[in-house]
């Protein structure tokens, strides 16, 4: 017959405990990690659509001006403007909304044969953390 003795082998309900709560510590501030970098992402993510999107209309404006075109005006920085593409009757994600202006005047250079503009656009929308982001580009442009 065996006897059954009473040294039993286990962990207690304190070690248990304890552990169980080192383990939601960790997984916490995993999880919190995973978070910032999600947003800190999402945040790159909107300023390298605003650059692209600033850079494409900064260079529109330049091959306006350099064509002659003088049929420009200042854009309103109130206008709405989506910084992603988005189908026709599809409205634009809270996050993706940006305001979007432009102003074009003449440079005096001094000279009567050569004619050049200043152009500044400007780009601004609201970050993931509502703070408003804002990008500029300055540039000066010959006209042809």
């Amino acid at each position: 017959m065996i006897k059954l003795g009473s040294n039993k082998q286990g962990f207690t309900l304190t070690e248990v405990l304890v552990s169980m709560v080192i383990l939601m510590v960790v997984a916490s501030a995993i999880a919190t990690g995973v978070v910032q970098a999600s947003n800190t992402l999402t945040e790159i993510r909107l300023k390298e659509l605003a650059f692209e999107k600033l850079k494409n209309e900064t260079d529109f404006l330049k091959a306006k001006v350099f064509n002659g075109a003088n049929d420009w005006s200042t854009a309103d920085c109130n206008d709405a403007y989506c910084l992603d593409n988005v189908e026709d009757g599809v409205p634009c994600p809270v996050l993706m909304e940006a305001s979007y202006c432009y102003n074009i005047t003449r440079i005096n250079t001094g000279s009567t044969q050569a004619t050049a503009y200043e152009i500044v656009t400007q780009i601004k929308w609201t970050g993931i953390y509502k703070k408003e982001k804002e990008l500029s580009f300055y540039a000066a442009q010959m006209v042809r």
